[in-house]
């Protein structure tokens, strides 16, 4: 892991007889990340076998990265209809993040981790 790199664990419960909402969603959502956020160098969903969870790994370059995608397009206009079928469970944001992105994220219930050893290969 290099200095400003970050990598967010997120973690949804979906509500009952959404989850193909959900997904439609996530799909739309992913699409507008990839396309409009080139700070974001992994951005993935995973979904369990029951289909009422799942658990999104995203990585940013930086925290300025993490801050565009908080303040990005997808975020505005996707990811309030995903709360609507759709609950955080878990948020961790993993790295060095910044005050300012601390402060982003003062009203949203995260767990911050201090990077403090490893690598990436």
């Amino acid at each position: 892991m290099y200095q400003d790199h970050l990598q967010w664990i997120v973690e949804f419960t979906i509500n009952r007889n959404k989850h193909a909402e959900f997904v439609k969603l996530v799909n739309e959502m992913s699409d507008m990340v990839r396309r409009f956020e080139p700070g974001t160098r992994q951005y993935e969903w995973f979904l369990d076998e029951k289909h009422n969870k799942c658990i999104v790994i995203e990585s940013y370059d930086s925290s300025v990265s993490g801050i565009a995608h908080l303040r990005g397009e997808a975020i505005m206009k996707i990811f309030p209809k995903i709360l609507k079928v759709a609950k955080i469970s878990h948020f961790a944001v993993c790295g060095n993040a910044s005050e300012e992105l601390i402060k982003e994220l003062e009203d949203v219930d995260t767990n911050i981790h201090q990077f403090i050893s490893g690598f990436v290969r």
